[in-house]
């Protein structure tokens, strides 16, 4: 094989290094000790361990099998957002993980890290226990730095054109920069010349000693000076550098030492993972390419007056039908099998006008059909009348291609069973024009099968109907791609996605690139968001209720943020007045101020409606249908449609003590057969914070009234000592006018008469 785009000895090299590669386990490559805290831990306990034991992961684990991971990316995104607390760690950590088992050999799970857009890969046993974690740096340090003499210019590794940040910059917003755009660094200096660096690994510290984002200057904890290296430096020097002093980034300066760009550790192996596909592929062209020259090749010519045909073995061939001899057509037919026999010798008797005019055609043979020849030929001499005289061709022994065809077409069936049975939905797209394949997981999570994506095109018309946003969408896609046929990543990126059935799913989309083809895996994160936006609205909730928010205050955010979820929704929260017999109004900013004051005059029991209802037995009603349902009475049915009310869901709002303090209901406009999950679970949470801050508001009013109990009983006390002395003293002076001496000293004591 000719050296790949170097000198030969570079190539040979580099081949060496790639067979030992090749035959790394990732099991020798992971760190067996891993640092891993339980789900529970709080984020900053977390954090704290984070940076005390200089690591760049923390595997959330339970039971000794891992469910999650943080990262320093994480916390770069938990310092930006400012949402490091108490919480458990379980609620930041990045899920669900990716995981693989020991024996992976070291290309698979580079691979594997690069179409997961992952630095780290947890290895587990065959029971899922943590078993260990491979990072970039492990990968970096077994791999050693001469694989890197086949990546030619630093240009395909580095970073260019980053913005740099005023060192007077806030924190903050180095933190931003980073986290929107998913950088693992960012540049520093004045007037856009860069003089420091700051990376994810100075990220950790800072959170742990509770650095205030916003006051911090950048400048005050970026790395400077730059580490650098010569833009003509090769690869190779560049990781040798890193790997020998522990960097993770070296800046590239040009001549004039001028930074041009960042190589990383992260793009390093990214271009890397690209070069053992490459090397992958080359492995099996050049096995091709041997069965091809085995293959035995011989020549013939067929007189046609006497129907002889003469083989002429090549000096480097075998003769598919026998050695260098003369024999009849009708003998050569003879050792064709029947089923191809009558298309040979329309082949060679049956020639078309024109001395150019070729034939070829594949067939077996009589004695073993397993065997196969192929033969070409064509009319080398014809008489006056153009009547073939002579024709001439080669034969030659197909039968290991044809070995190899059936074994390929039983691999690529085999290849579709595996992608069909592939747990990750998987599509298939080639010329950026044309679907390929879908597989059954994609149609199930998505709805599309082949027959609804004829084309590349009708995938986006369907699953991006918005213009503005399919042509963002595209845009991007297309700028991933093209970045990635030149040797660029192309990551995984999130879209929202619209499905056959008009529902909307947030779908993260990575993909293989290889030549013209792409192969693209779908994952549905809708449940992560719709995870991450029920656990801020309970956190905002919480807050308020933390911070001595008034009541109905925290009750009207919890019902618009639920009206917000859906169109046509409205919510209400009724609360129990003191007979626990009758509702009041806690809070409905969407339904109809007479239907509400209607409500306050009803009792509840248990026909009288779906508020009335779950408060009376303490548990969720669902009214699929209003206008005809019992529990509803006839009157309540009118009112509902004439309000627009189709139907309707009522938890109850229970005190710790078990006591129901009140419902909580959410109106739809159309009857409806069930509660989807996803407003069940808002509601359910809830109508548990509702339950705590009506209970803690309940909680203040009665400290406000033993307060003023106590202030209005000091006040009576106070009043009846004031007025004892005033009695005291009026006595004393009536004795002084009669001539008495006074009954009550300056103490209040009765004095003796004598």
């Amino acid at each position: 094989m000719p050296p790949r785009r170097g000198t030969r000895g570079a190539a040979v090299r580099f081949d060496k290094t790639v067979h030992s590669i090749f035959d790394l386990k990732l099991g020798a490559i992971a760190t067996r000790t891993v640092l891993s805290v339980a789900p529970e831990t709080p984020v900053e306990a977390a954090i704290a361990r984070f940076a005390e034991h200089g690591v760049s992961s923390l595997v959330i684990a339970e039971a000794g099998k891992p469910l999650g991971i943080l990262t320093e990316r994480d916390l770069v995104r938990i310092m930006s957002a400012g949402t490091a607390g108490t919480q458990p760690v379980s609620t930041i950590m990045s899920a669900p993980l990716v995981t693989a088992h020991p024996d992976l050999d070291f290309a698979a799970a580079q691979i594997l890290m690069a179409n997961h857009g992952i630095r780290h890969l947890v290895l587990v046993d065959e029971a899922g226990k943590l078993a260990g974690v491979a990072s970039e740096s492990d990968f970096q340090r077994r791999a050693g730095t001469d694989v890197f003499t086949a990546i030619q210019s630093l240009d395909l590794v580095m970073d260019q054109g980053a913005a740099v940040l005023d060192p007077d910059q806030a924190l903050a917003v180095a933190l931003d920069t980073m986290a929107a755009g998913r950088l693992d660094h960012v540049l520093v200096g004045s007037h856009g010349i860069p003089t420091a660096i700051l990376t994810e690994r100075d990220v950790p510290p800072l959170l742990a000693r509770g650095a205030d984002r916003h006051a911090i200057r950048v400048g005050s904890v970026a790395h400077g000076p730059l580490d650098t290296i010569a833009v003509h430096e090769p690869v190779a020097h560049a990781a040798r550098r890193m790997q020998e002093e522990s960097l993770r980034h070296l800046a590239v300066v040009d001549g004039q030492g001028h930074v041009v760009g960042v190589v990383s550790q992260h793009r390093l192996l990214e271009r890397l993972g690209a070069v053992m596909i490459d090397e992958c592929r080359n492995r099996l062209e050049s096995r091709l390419a041997t069965v091809l020259t085995a293959a035995g090749v011989e020549t013939w010519e067929f007189r046609h007056a006497d129907e002889l045909i003469e083989h002429i073995l090549a000096r480097n061939g075998t003769a598919t039908l026998g050695g260098s001899y003369v024999e009849t057509l009708a003998e050569m037919l003879a050792g064709v099998d029947p089923r191809d026999r009558a298309r040979l010798e329309r082949c060679i008797r049956e020639r078309p006008d024109g001395m150019g005019a070729q034939f070829s055609i594949e067939y077996r043979a009589a004695a073993d059909p397993a065997r196969w020849a192929s033969a070409q030929g064509r009319v080398i001499k014809r008489d006056a009348a153009g009547k073939p005289l002579v024709s001439a061709g080669v034969l030659m022994d197909v039968s290991a291609r044809k070995a190899d065809e059936a074994r390929l077409r039983d691999s690529e069936s085999r290849y579709r069973g595996l992608i069909e049975g592939a747990p990750v939905a998987l599509a298939g797209f080639a010329n950026d024009t044309s679907l390929v394949f879908v597989n059954r997981p994609f149609t199930a999570l998505l709805g599309y099968t082949p027959a609804d994506l004829p084309d590349l095109a009708s995938w986006w018309e369907q699953a991006f109907p918005d213009c503005e946003y399919r042509a963002r969408a595209r845009e991007e896609w297309d700028t991933r791609v093209a970045a990635a046929r030149t040797g660029g990543p192309l990551g995984t990126t999130e879209y929202r996605v619209r499905c056959k059935d008009q529902s909307t799913r947030n779908v993260e989309i990575s993909a293989i690139v290889s030549g013209d083809e792409i192969l693209a895996s779908f994952q549905d994160v809708t449940e992560r968001r719709r995870e991450q936006a029920l656990l801020e609205f309970s956190n905002a909730i919480l807050r308020r209720i933390s911070t001595g928010e008034p009541l109905p205050e925290v009750l009207n955010f919890i019902t618009h943020a639920i009206d917000a979820q859906e169109d046509g929704v409205k919510t209400s929260i009724l609360l129990l007045d003191e007979s626990r017999k009758k509702f009041r109004k806690g809070a409905a900013p969407k339904l109809s101020p007479e239907y509400l004051a209607a409500l306050e005059t009803i009792e509840i029991g248990p026909d009288v409606g779906t508020c009335g209802t779950a408060a009376f037995t303490g548990r969720p009603v669902f009214t699929p249908i209003i206008a005809s349902d019992p529990h509803w009475p006839p009157l309540w049915r009118v009112m509902a449609a004439r309000y627009e009310l189709g139907a309707c869901w009522s938890a109850p709002l229970i005190a710790s003590s078990g006591e129901v303090l009140g419902t909580f209901a959410v109106y739809w406009r159309e009857p409806r057969a069930q509660v989807d999950g996803i407003t069940q679970r808002y509601v359910e949470n809830a109508a548990r914070l509702a339950s705590l801050a009506v209970e803690n508001a309940a909680r203040e009013a009665r400290l406000r009234t033993v307060i003023e109990e106590l202030r209005r009983w000091q006040q009576v006390t106070l009043g009846r000592e004031g007025r004892v002395l005033e009695l005291k003293a009026e006595v004393n002076a009536l004795a002084e006018r009669l001539g008495e001496p006074p009954r009550y000293g300056s103490a209040g004591r009765v004095e003796n008469d004598a």
